[in-house]
């Protein structure tokens, strides 16, 4: 995430992995909110103080065991900048 800009995402449109992965930031997972068939995750990027929404299905292999405090790593599939801050 380029320093100086804000950048937009819907939370369905965010990747989630456990494992480091080419072009995922690593986050703290904050929290976790099933929503019937699909599971809210919040994460807090160290250095930003908005926190990420990210949405997936309820069965995606990045939620199996996980817990708050863990690192997760994501990227937006469709980035849309913003402004310049």
């Amino acid at each position: 995430m380029s320093e100086g800009h804000h950048v937009l995402f819907r939370p369905h449109e965010v990747s989630l992995s456990r494992h480091e992965t080419e072009g995922h930031h690593a986050a703290e997972v904050r929290d976790i909110r099933p929503l019937g068939a699909t599971t809210r995750v919040t994460l807090k990027v160290e250095g930003q103080s908005e926190l990420i929404e990210a949405e997936v299905v309820k069965d995606h292999d990045s939620l199996t065991g996980l817990a708050r405090g863990e690192t997760l790593f994501f990227r937006p599939k469709v980035w849309q900048k913003v402004a310049d801050i």
